[in-house]
């Protein structure tokens, strides 16, 4: 995983891993924190070995508990069990892609959460 992560190995064998992650963001789901459950509820691949290494993944990194402020406004926005909107973690690629990956990214220097106009004009996205 730490080859397929790394942006300056550009090994073939990486498409293989991208078709599968394709329809989810590609690395994004690792920069997550999905339970294992969560992991097998919301990402359908089909190749076992893909699957396995992501479950393996969930089991070693996911943290169920936010002990600091610190913690909590750098934790992942996207693929995290602990974030849920009608129940499931979410992922929302227009996001992703303009660099909206935590929830520091949501609020202002008070650490209150951006108005919704402050928010479309920061990012240029509207909601």
């Amino acid at each position: 995983m730490k080859k397929y992560l790394d942006n300056e190995n550009c090994g073939d064998w990486k498409l293989f891993f991208d078709s599968e992650l394709k329809n989810y963001g590609d690395k994004a789901i690792f920069g997550g924190n999905l339970n294992k459950t969560g992991t097998s509820n919301l990402i359908r691949v089909s190749d076992p070995f893909v699957k396995e290494l992501l479950a393996i993944w969930s089991e070693v990194f996911f943290e169920d508990k936010v002990a600091t402020k610190e913690q909590f406004l750098s934790s992942p926005l996207w693929y995290n069990s602990l974030i849920r909107i009608v129940g499931k973690p979410v992922f929302t690629r227009d996001w992703f892609l303009k660099g909206i990956t935590e929830i520091k990214h949501l609020m202002d220097n008070s650490d209150k959460f951006l108005s919704p106009s402050f928010f479309e004009s920061r990012y240029g996205i509207q909601l």
